[in-house]
């Protein structure tokens, strides 16, 4: 459509900004918020929503020590918060309450028990 004046031309100039301000807020609102009026998961107790960058290798109350995690980003997720861990009905649970386990191969003639809350290796016939 031809314009007829400077004045029809701004006109449409400031259309087109204004749809695509349209289109950056509405990424922007995607990307940051997980959908436009959509608001966040409702966690558990002892849970945070992790938006960006959620960790694929929670704590688990099994992990006897730090778990080897490669670092990379999962999908939006509610996840256990610092300090807590999964216990065995997968609640986010802090971390010193949860119950200890011996799950550590010991080899022959020792056996696994629990000592001052760590998991040890003793010989079987103490």
């Amino acid at each position: 459509m031809p314009w007829h004046s400077i004045r029809d031309f701004s006109k449409e100039v400031q259309q087109i900004k204004i749809v695509l301000s349209f289109f950056v807020i509405l990424l922007y609102c995607q990307t940051y918020y997980c959908g436009i009026g959509i608001p966040p998961p409702l966690c558990g107790k002892g849970e945070v929503f992790v938006a960006k960058c959620a960790t694929p290798c929670e704590p688990k109350c099994t992990d006897i020590e730090p778990i080897n995690c490669i670092k990379r980003c999962d999908q939006p997720k509610c996840q256990c918060k610092k300090g807590y861990a999964r216990d065995k009905n997968n609640v986010c649970i802090p971390k010193s309450l949860c119950p200890k386990y011996c799950n550590k191969y010991c080899g022959f003639f020792y056996i696994c028990k629990i000592i001052y809350g760590l998991p040890k290796c003793v010989p079987q016939y103490i």
